[in-house]
């Protein structure tokens, strides 16, 4: 070798080829040690397969076992001994961990993106630990810091849950709080997440106030078990089209009695919205089929307001 070094070195054919393949170096590898390599590739080509990519694969092999989150998330956690940190800082961090390692603990960390991470924070929020999964979320990201710093990462997946989306979610969160205070209600600690997940990552992109609100709501009924009964998985794809006109039209539709002079013209008098505006919401709510879909319901002077079943229970779910 140009540095002086000495290398135990096996010559071979592959593919009519000639090759060298470096067993390892002397005298740190011993030439008992060598012969057992040098058998080890020749078992190799007695199968057809190359020793040099051999060796190459299972180098990969062993790279992939120790770039896995929870390795180098161990990992961070020695350095972090190592500098001082507090006994309970440590375990508060491997307490964190624990809520991490079932979903990315045996992914190769280059892998995990940010939907990945947003998934375990979601479980962790869908109990009612919102600082928790703050914490989580600010924990994981360091031990990405640490990969992309000791050459294993080349992101931080953390990074794009902040900002506008990281708060409309703990806005919705703040917002669900606030409703099931008020109700006095029991929040489920263990909620569905089949139920609770959709609830809080569709409205994760939504910042309108009108339809904050009503993801809270949503989201409260799904967490109140006094009250959930009234919620349905399809409700997420209804608030989703949903537009904020829409949600101040529906609940006087539900109002008993009769309109005058008609229906469209009563509701632009109640929300100060045009007639226009108001019967292309009656029509988003139609095709959304929380209302009946005749024009007489349109246009009748003294039309009876009728929604449909899935529209009172729609309305049940998202009202006080």
């Amino acid at each position: 070798m140009p540095n002086g070094s000495k290398l135990w070195r096996l010559a071979y054919r592959f593919g009519r080829k000639q090759k060298l393949l470096a067993l390892g170096p002397y005298p740190e590898l011993t030439l008992s040690d060598a012969r057992v390599e040098r058998d080890h590739a020749k078992r190799h080509l007695a199968k057809a397969v190359d020793p040099s990519e051999a060796k190459k694969q299972a180098k990969a092999e062993r790279a992939e076992v120790t770039n896995t989150f929870q390795v180098i998330a161990e990992e961070f956690l020695t350095q972090q001994r190592r500098n001082g940190r507090a006994t309970v800082t440590i375990e508060k961090a491997e307490w964190l961990f624990g809520f991490a390692y079932p979903t990315l603990g045996d992914r190769d960390i280059r892998d995990i993106r940010a939907p990945d991470v947003l998934d375990v924070l979601q479980k962790v929020e869908i109990r009612g630990r919102y600082v928790t999964a703050c914490r989580l979320r600010s924990t994981i990201g360091r031990v990405f810091r640490f990969a992309i710093a000791t050459g294993r990462a080349e992101v931080d997946p953390t990074l794009s849950l902040r900002g506008a989306r990281a708060r409309n979610r703990a806005r919705l969160r703040s917002d669900t709080e606030s409703i099931l205070k008020a109700r006095g209600a029991k929040m489920d600690t263990d909620p569905s997440p089949t139920i609770a997940l959709p609830l809080l990552s569709a409205p994760q992109d939504e910042s309108r106030d009108e339809l904050i609100d009503l993801w809270a709501h949503l989201l409260a009924c799904a967490l109140d078990a006094a009250r959930r009964k009234n919620y349905r998985r399809g409700f997420v794809g209804i608030a989703k089209a949903l537009e904020p006109l829409d949600v101040l039209v529906l609940p006087i539709l539900a109002r008993p009695g009769e309109f005058a002079p008609s229906k469209l013209e009563f509701i632009a008098n109640e929300t100060g919205l045009s007639r226009d505006q108001v019967e292309l919401s009656f029509r988003s709510l139609i095709r959304l089929e929380l209302t009946w879909p005749t024009q007489a319901q349109i246009q009748n002077v003294r039309s009876q307001p009728f929604l449909t079943a899935l529209g009172r229970q729609f309305l049940a779910a998202v009202q006080e």
